[in-house]
């Protein structure tokens, strides 16, 4: 029997289009004094994924971790505030909360963590994303080490 050849392409499309409605732009307000300056207002922005039901979602520590106001932008193009409700700098992990009632209203659904000892070389992996205030980014590689 003839078998189809592999499409990459088609793979990723169809992984992606699972996952991305969970993954968010943050955009945070920050601010900052250095020693003997005037107070600094500035933004930060990068990526996050929503990791619960009720709208907890993972950022990093540099981008929301000292925010004054954190927005996020959802797959949609909607903007919403978020909360800011934990901390790791050590570990570079913010977390933020958005209303659980939009992620009901959207029906989006949570990214689980994976387990990074269980990946071995020459495997795929993706980045889905908002580096440097792009929107919606993806790219995949592979493992190599």
């Amino acid at each position: 029997p003839q078998t189809q050849p592999f499409d990459l392409s088609k793979t990723l499309k169809q992984h992606v289009s699972g996952l991305r409605d969970a993954v968010v732009r943050v955009t945070a307000v920050v601010e900052h004094r250095p020693p003997g300056e005037e107070l600094q207002v500035g933004l930060s922005s990068g990526s996050g994924f929503l990791a619960s039901p009720d709208g907890l979602i993972v950022t990093n520590y540099h981008v929301a971790g000292r925010a004054k106001r954190v927005m996020v932008t959802l797959f949609n193009k909607e903007r919403v505030e978020a909360e800011l409700v934990g901390e790791d700098p050590s570990t570079d992990l913010a977390v933020i909360r958005i209303p659980k009632e939009l992620v009901e209203r959207y029906d989006m659904k949570p990214l689980r963590f994976g387990n990074s000892d269980r990946l071995e070389v020459g495997e795929f992996v993706m980045a889905l994303g908002s580096p440097l205030a792009l929107a919606r980014t993806m790219t995949f590689g592979v493992v190599s080490n």
